[in-house]
This record gives structure tokens, C-alpha cells and sequence, in this order.
């Protein structure tokens, strides 16, 4: 297990950066700094039944319901995030792909 001090030391040579806008992430942000995070263009597909992305499939695969967590758009954050994912070997963006939809979509 890695100590604090190493692990500021290894901070100050090798901060954590926002995988959008590279600025230096703060206590508690993971991969978008809470300025990126809050700027995602949400879609609340799962909140609406008949949505784009359920359209998309219909009549080419059985399905029942579709949704899609934030638009994807040409030379968008999204766009970006994505690149750096599939030809940068940034794996840790498939964890907020994952983790921060299932925060939008918590049931009440």
C-alpha cells in the first residue's frame, strides 16, 4: 500500500488530469473534473419510453427498451473522451461510462 507522502509525491511529478479539458483534478473527481462532468450533454433517455436511441433498433433486433446516458456529437467532449478510451489506452473512462449513468438513472 502506497503512504500519503509517496502518494503526494507521486501527485506533484504526476498529477491526475480531467480527461476532457486537462486541468488538475480535485479531491474526490475521477476522471472529469466537475466542471466537464456537469457540461456532458445528458439526453434523459431513460426517463422517456418511444426515445431516439429505442427507434434506432426498432424492427432490426428484438427489444424492449433503449437509452443512451449523454448526445454524441462530432469534435464534442463525448468525442474526445471516447478517442482517448479506444486509441490512447485510457481505461479508466470506461468506469465513468458505466458508473455516472447508473448515478443519473438511481431510482428515488
Amino acid at each position: 500500500m502506497i503512504t500519503r507522502a509517496a502518494q503526494g509525491l507521486l501527485h506533484l511529478f504526476y498529477p491526475s488530469l480531467c480527461e476532457a479539458c486537462d486541468t488538475e483534478l480535485q479531491s474526490g473527481e475521477r476522471v472529469l473534473c466537475l466542471h466537464c462532468a456537469m457540461a456532458l450533454p445528458r439526453t434523459a433517455f431513460h426517463d422517456i419510453a418511444d426515445n431516439r436511441a429505442f427507434r434506432i433498433f426498432i424492427g432490426r433486433i428484438p427489444i424492449e427498451k433503449a437509452t443512451s446516458f449523454v448526445f454524441f456529437t462530432k469534435d464534442s467532449m463525448m468525442q474526445r473522451l471516447l478517442h482517448r478510451f479506444k486509441y490512447k489506452g485510457k481505461k479508466r473512462n470506461r468506469h465513468t461510462s458505466g458508473y455516472a449513468p447508473g448515478l443519473g438513472t438511481k431510482k428515488k
